[in-house]
C-alpha cells in the first residue's frame, strides 16, 4: 500500500508541475528573446551528452596540433562555424546571439572539457533542436582539427 501511495504522490507531482508549466506557457507564450532557465541549461547539456556514445566520448584525436593543422583548422572554423559562434568562440555574432537556445561561448568551461571524441561527433552529427548543423563530410582533418583547434587556450582568442 505505501509503494502505491508513493507512485500516487510522485504522478501527482509530475502532473503539477507539468500543469505549471503548461499553464506558463498558456500565458506567456514562446519567445527566444528570453534566457534559458537554469533547468532548461541543465536538462539540454544531459540530453547531449546522453546522445553521445561512450565510444564516441572516448575516442582520441587522430590528428597532431602541428601549425599546418591548426592553420587548416582555423581556416575551417572560420568558413563553417564563427557565423554563429563569432571569430572569438564567443557566440556573439549577428546570427549566435539570436538563436534559441543561444550558441555556447566556445571559450567557456562546459566546452573546453569536452573531450576529442565530444566535439567531433558534436561537428559531425549537429546537436538536433538546435541551430547547430551537422557537418558529416567534412573536408580532410576537419571536425577534428576544429576541435582540436577550439579546444587550444589561445585560439579563440587568435
Amino acid at each position: 500500500m505505501k509503494f502505491r501511495k508513493l507512485v500516487l504522490l510522485l504522478v501527482a507531482a509530475v502532473l503539477a508541475i507539468a500543469g505549471y508549466f503548461g499553464v506558463r506557457i498558456l500565458l506567456h507564450g514562446f519567445t527566444t528573446a528570453a534566457e534559458p532557465s537554469r533547468l532548461e541549461t541543465i536538462v539540454a547539456r544531459a540530453a547531449r551528452n546522453f546522445a553521445i556514445p561512450r565510444r564516441a566520448r572516448l575516442e582520441p584525436n587522430p590528428w597532431k596540433p602541428t601549425p599546418d593543422v591548426l592553420k587548416d583548422a582555423r581556416e575551417s572554423y572560420i568558413d563553417r562555424c564563427a557565423v554563429c559562434h563569432a571569430p572569438d568562440g564567443s557566440g556573439q555574432s549577428n546570427v549566435g546571439r539570436n538563436l534559441y537556445p543561444r550558441v555556447p561561448d566556445l571559450r567557456q568551461p562546459q566546452t573546453q572539457d569536452l573531450t576529442d571524441g565530444q566535439l567531433r561527433f558534436i561537428i559531425r552529427r549537429g546537436v538536433p533542436l538546435t541551430g547547430m548543423p551537422g557537418w558529416p563530410s567534412p573536408t580532410t582533418s576537419s571536425p577534428t582539427t576544429v576541435g582540436s583547434w577550439s579546444s587550444t587556450s589561445a585560439a579563440c582568442a587568435a
